[in-house]
């Protein structure tokens, strides 16, 4: 009996791990600092949020056109990202549940964690998607402003000099 029962808690802590890892990285927690680092990460890409692009219209000289466009992008990915949000904290729930039951079978854990896995490669893919759809509606001379913007704003932020 204890046999099975030491791998089962492993297995678990491991789910926990994995479900606890996964609310630490998303994009939503915007207020932790490995957040900070990937959206820094991204922008040194030319990859902006639509959020940055429209704090910075006036200065890039963006059109109605583009506005709007960024707009729609935005509430699309949102109204995507809240749906694929409650889908992962839905299979964390089924699993949590299907954890504590008398009887676990590692396929079925194995099956739940592997659908959690895909959910959040999927956030993650759409995610990306949209920054490079946000990026497409910029003109070269626009990605440029907005990256000296940034990093001005980067520098007045930390107190660096040029």
């Amino acid at each position: 009996m204890r046999k099975r029962i030491i791998p089962i808690v492993a297995l678990m802590m491991t789910a926990v791990m994995f479900l606890t890892a996964y609310s630490n990285e998303s994009p939503d927690h915007k207020d932790s600092s490995k957040y900070k680092k990937w959206s820094a990460s991204l922008a040194e890409k030319d990859l902006f949020c639509g959020r940055t692009v429209l704090k910075y219209k006036e200065e890039l000289g963006l059109s109605r056109e583009q506005i709007k466009k960024i707009e729609n992008l935005m509430l699309a990915h949102e109204e995507q990202s809240i749906r694929a949000g409650a889908e992962v904290k839905i299979g964390g729930l089924r699993f949590a549940t299907y954890v504590k039951s008398e009887k676990v079978d590692r396929k079925e854990i194995e099956k739940l964690i592997r659908e959690l896995s895909q959910k959040k490669t999927a956030c993650m893919i759409e995610y990306m998607n949209y920054l490079l759809d946000v990026r497409e509606t910029l003109t070269e001379e626009q990605l440029r402003k907005i990256k000296s913007l940034r990093e001005k704003y980067r520098r007045e932020k930390t107190g660096e000099k040029k």
